[in-house]
């Protein structure tokens, strides 16, 4: 059955394509990248240490991540080489693979209403400060006021207060508590605001870029002595000779010396 471009089907089928694609551009992947580094650095091992499942309910809840499943086909070769599990495509850089999740791989985006974009939460996970891109003046140190930081900690806790699953003991229960609002809504402070809980990554890309022009350049200082050696007189004409060879008398001179010493 052949649709035409008034009918309603095809409406229907072009409102939900621009509904999930306007979706989906809405997330930025890179934002949702760092608060997805924090849950899975700090806060997974939390609830692993206390032997709890996140519930269904949560933000953390993987299962409710839009690229959680496109993140886990990802692998990088470092220094920066980045590779499709799916389909085993390379690219130079994962901007480049993301491009293609969702040029190719579209199918591997969760839909749902439960799905959430992690990059939603930036301004309680402070993506800007852990990723790196915005620093501390000095007039964001002065003129803060702990008034101003509370009501987004409130929220902060209200958030992750459905992140505490029922039935755990009251040391678990205090633990869990406890550790989220360390990792996440206790920066909400003049004191810790600017901190990360995450330790910086080393740059592989610029110690490798560093490292090949050092070595370089020592390739390119090896050729010149090199060259200069074996194929030129510099080196030779640097010097003079440290001594010069004796004098020696001519033969004749020589004979008669040794006739007046027999004499």
């Amino acid at each position: 059955m052949k649709l035409e471009l008034t009918s309603p089907e095809y409406l229907v089928f072009y409102i939900t394509l621009f509904t999930v694609i306007g979706y989906i551009d809405g997330c930025s992947r890179e934002r949702s990248r760092v608060v997805r580094r924090v849950i899975t650095e700090k806060i997974y091992p939390l609830y692993k240490s206390v032997q709890a499942e996140i519930p269904d309910t949560c933000i953390l809840n993987k299962e409710r991540d839009i690229y959680a499943i496109q993140e886990d086909q990802k692998y990088n070769e470092p220094p920066n080489k980045w590779y499709c599990n799916i389909c085993g495509k390379g690219f130079i850089a994962e901007y480049y693979l993301d491009l293609h999740f969702t040029n190719r791989h579209k199918e591997y985006i969760r839909q749902g209403e439960d799905v959430l974009c992690l990059a939603d939460y930036c301004d309680l996970y402070r993506c800007d400060i852990v990723a790196g891109i915005q620093t501390a003046e000095f007039w964001d140190i002065s003129l803060c006021l702990e008034e101003d930081m509370e009501d987004i900690k409130q929220r902060c806790k209200e958030v992750f207060s459905t992140c505490v699953p029922q039935g755990l003991s009251k040391n678990a229960t205090l633990t869990l508590e406890e550790g989220l609002n360390e990792i996440v809504c206790n920066f909400h402070s003049c004191k810790k605001y600017w901190e990360t809980p995450l330790e910086k990554p080393r740059d592989v890309s610029v110690m490798y870029t560093v490292f090949t022009v050092f070595t370089f350049i020592v390739l390119i200082i090896y050729y010149c002595i090199g060259y200069q050696y074996y194929y030129t007189d510099t080196f030779t004409d640097m010097y003079e000779p440290s001594f010069k060879p004796s004098y020696k008398l001519p033969n004749q001179q020589v004979r008669q010396r040794i006739v007046n010493t027999d004499s």
